[in-house]
């Protein structure tokens, strides 16, 4: 064991992050500024400024008491606007101003509230090494490598068994991995880094795809608040400038899609899980950076994991068809009617051209056939789902199909089974729903060349939630 712990310090991937815990614990404890802003009312005050939850709390002893200050009253005296603040090691700029403020009517107009973006030499168009800093609360069931392949990683001198994830994005080598902070057991984070430098808003772009792909595969988006660190070096021992924000409320809905260990505990036979291997990760990646549309979908689906069901139903119609388009699309010249466009086109101008000098008393709505004629060497959108599947390997089943046909109404703003009894229709609609989120993330799985067991949520839910609905299928499915 003392050998193979040797070997592994020497041979395996280092990450640095004492310079970034201390770093962060230096930026939150309280410190006084100076302020700048072009508004007389708060030019020149003093600040105290520390980190509070979700956001860097502010104090302002006193405003600057200039004759016209009412007139400043609806910029926050300047507070609702951009200013910085300096003292003698840091100098903050704060592009948004604040966003809560509160404020003593007494003669000094003391005032106190919250700043949610602050940045410091943060250079944005200089190609830098870029690390993005969550706080996350720990709980190592929910950890992205329990969801992905990783590795074992040194941080330091200390050895962590898994959880370095190294992919590809847009070219550009990452790293995910997650740590606590020694000094403090609570202060757990998710890192990614950009191994490679580049441009902040090519890495801003790369870790919204990162993200979302992630939380398409997990059932959660971690956001809440998140520091960017910038580097000259990929070691992030030097940190030259950073940025914080305070983001949307992470999500965290119970909707994984893969569970490498629950096969096993349920069955206790040698069932393997659903474990994402990087290179259907960095697929998924890659797209959602490439394809806005895919982005989109992946967003919708994480987003309306937690909404209701109505909604999420809906929500994931829209995901389906946005990536069933993106499938087709790529496929047109294999499952258009005509193989070669260029004799459908003839075809169609032909046809158009029988068409268009006739009366148009002969027609109910000339314009409607025409239009027809146009979209002749097209598949209908009903057998164009089932081409989507076929083409990335995923066989449905006739419950599939079936929930497929009700996604229209949803687009529609129906429900299908309204008519039912309320018991029926809330057991319906929760079935059709985990359906239809299965059958997307399953299309978006397959499209990116995964192979495995993907947790049937149709099956689980009926099972453990006791609906009493019999659903003739597996807890998980291999596809």
């Amino acid at each position: 064991m003392n050998d193979y712990l040797a070997e592994a310090r020497l041979n395996l991937k280092k990450k640095f992050l004492k310079e970034t815990f201390d770093y962060l614990t230096n930026l939150g404890t309280p410190k006084t500024f100076k302020s700048s802003s072009s508004f007389p009312p708060i030019d020149k005050i003093d600040l105290i400024i520390e980190k509070g939850e979700r956001c860097f709390k502010f104090k302002a002893p006193s405003l600057n008491l200039v004759d016209n200050i009412s007139e400043y009253q609806r910029d926050s005296y300047g507070f609702g606007k951009s200013f910085s603040v300096q003292n003698d090691k840091f100098n903050w700029t704060n592009p948004n101003g604040v966003a809560t403020l509160s404020m003593l009517m007494n003669e000094d107009l003391e005032s106190e509230g919250e700043i949610w973006h602050i940045e410091s030499s943060f250079n944005v168009s200089e190609k830098k090494h870029f690390r993005l800093v969550i706080p996350k609360k720990n709980n190592p069931l929910k950890d992205h490598h329990e969801f992905i392949e990783s590795e074992s990683f040194n941080v330091e001198d200390a050895l962590k068994f898994a959880g370095l994830s190294e992919f590809e994005c847009n070219q550009t080598l990452f790293h995910l991995f997650d740590y606590n902070n020694d000094q403090n057991d609570d202060d757990y984070f998710l890192f990614i880094d950009s191994m490679n430098s580049m441009e902040y808003h090519e890495f801003e772009k790369s870790i919204g795809a990162i993200s979302y792909s992630l939380g398409m595969i997990t059932g959660e988006v971690l956001r809440n608040e998140m520091f960017i660190l910038q580097s000259p070096d990929n070691d992030f021992k030097s940190i030259s400038g950073f940025q914080y924000r305070r983001l949307e409320d992470s999500i965290s809905s119970g909707m994984e899609i893969v569970s490498p260990h629950l096969p096993w505990e349920i069955t206790r036979s040698n069932s393997q899980g659903g474990h994402v291997n990087l290179e259907v990760f960095s697929n998924i990646v890659n797209k959602a950076r490439q394809d806005k549309r895919f982005l989109r979908a992946l967003k919708i689906i994480s987003e309306a994991n937690e909404y209701p069901l109505e909604i999420r139903a809906s929500a994931y119609s829209v995901a389906l068809e946005t990536v069933k388009n993106i499938v087709v699309e790529e496929n047109s010249e294999k499952i258009n009617p005509f193989k070669d466009k260029k004799i459908a086109g003839k075809v169609i101008k032909s046809l158009k051209e029988i068409v268009i000098p006739l009366e148009d008393s002969l027609f109910n709505n000339k314009a409607t056939v025409i239009n027809k004629l146009e979209q002749i060497n097209q598949v209908t959108n009903k057998d164009s789902f089932k081409i989507a599947f076929d083409l990335c390997g995923f066989i449905l089943t006739d419950i599939d199909e079936m929930a497929l046909l009700k996604r229209n109404d949803f687009l529609h703003g129906r429900i299908p089974f309204e008519n039912e009894e309320e018991a029926k229709q809330n057991q319906e609609l929760k079935f059709i729903t985990y359906k239809l989120h299965f059958l997307v993330t399953s299309l978006i799985m397959k499209y990116s060349k995964f192979s495995g067991l993907l947790k049937n949520n149709p099956k689980f839910f009926s099972v453990f939630a006791n609906d009493n609905k019999v659903i003739d299928e597996p807890l998980f499915r291999k596809v």
